[in-house]
């Protein structure tokens, strides 16, 4: 197979004669491919993490209010139900959504 032709599906390259179809791939892929990265702190990183590890815990171990509830059940977090946890889990997603978009 003449893997010298396959450059123009992506864009004028100029390739060597003789190419293994590993080699033309790199050199396709080097040349096609602009990587961008963006910095973000370490500590926004952990601290991402945790909350969205937080957050599918609560989510995990939610459960429904039932019909009467004891005073126990009225004491407890927010967090222990449906309710609480979605609410959480929405607020940490919407705060990894706006740490990463002010990373751009």
């Amino acid at each position: 197979m003449d893997w010298t032709n396959y450059h123009v599906i992506f864009r004028e390259i100029q390739l060597p004669d003789r190419l293994t179809p590993v080699e033309c791939f790199f050199v396709l892929y080097k040349e096609t491919m602009d990587q961008e990265f963006v910095m973000i702190s370490r500590g926004e990183v952990d601290m991402l993490l945790l909350q969205l590890k937080r957050a599918e815990g609560f989510c995990d171990k939610a459960r429904s209010p039932s019909r009467k509830p004891t005073i126990e059940e009225l004491m407890m977090e927010p967090t222990c139900f449906y309710s609480g946890a979605s609410g959480y889990a929405r607020a940490t997603l919407r705060n990894a959504i706006q740490t990463l978009e002010s990373n751009l």
